[in-house]
């Protein structure tokens, strides 16, 4: 089970798998902020100080800096992606994004996925 009251800011990019990715953290009682707008969405973090944030491929791809801009920002990036050979999510990786999930992942996949991603973040640093 994932810890109780944790933050999460998502960029909504307007695709119906964002709000369902936004309600499934919410039904795992996650506190999920969303924006549309990608200044305001910085700022959002700059402000909240979130333990996840989510973005979507669409928008990290027209802005190639932003994954870096957030990096400054929060330690804890994933981002959701539509593309299946693997070249973006390479991308977003080596640019600053701890973890990318596709948009057809299935629930239980996915919130294992979180769930380990959530276990490394919590682990006791030597």
């Amino acid at each position: 089970m994932m810890p109780v009251s944790r933050t999460v800011c998502i960029l909504d990019d307007g695709a119906r798998v964002i709000r369902e990715l936004s309600d499934l953290l919410d039904s795992q009682e996650y506190c999920v902020f969303l924006e549309e707008d990608a200044d305001r969405f910085i700022t959002m973090i700059a402000d909240i100080d979130p333990d996840l944030i989510v973005i979507p491929d669409a928008t990290s791809v027209a802005e190639e800096y932003l994954i870096p801009m957030l990096r400054l920002l929060t330690d804890n990036i994933i981002v959701v992606t539509v593309n299946r050979d693997g070249d973006f999510a390479a991308e977003a990786l080596l640019r600053g994004a701890d973890l990318c999930v596709s948009r057809a992942m299935p629930e239980r996949e996915l919130l294992a996925r979180l769930h380990a991603f959530e276990r490394r973040l919590l682990a006791p640093t030597a």
